[in-house]
């Protein structure tokens, strides 16, 4: 499991897709993720599969959940993600947080964490 000074990442789990729903419906915070456009039930189910996918490959891939490590609270997501792009492989750091907790320095502590990792 990573961590960083406050906060831990989570594999998902079934009983998660309501938070990843909350997540991938916010037009706030998916503005700017692929097009950019909130996902339907289905494009999270199939969103879900993927993430699953990645664990499956690697237990170090896959986008996990940021947990607050003093109260438990899921701020978002982030992982090693693996990408092709003109024919290469990459791993992409990847992170989301919910926009009540932006501007906490979240984003970065975690990325800073996968990126040492």
């Amino acid at each position: 499991m990573l961590k960083s000074e406050r906060l831990i990442l989570v594999n998902y789990i079934e009983q998660d897709l309501p938070f990843l729903e909350s997540l991938l419906t916010n037009p706030t915070i998916v503005q700017f993720i692929g097009k950019g456009e909130v996902r339907t039930k289905e494009q999270i189910n199939s969103f879900y599969d993927w993430i699953i996918g990645h664990y499956n490959l690697n237990d170090n891939y896959g986008l996990k959940i940021i947990k607050d490590k003093l109260s438990g609270e899921n701020i978002g997501h982030a992982g090693l993600v693996p990408q092709v792009l003109e024919g290469e492989q990459y791993i992409e750091v990847g992170y989301w947080v919910d926009e009540k907790y932006w501007g906490n320095g979240y984003a970065s502590e975690i990325a800073h964490a996968l990126i040492n990792y």
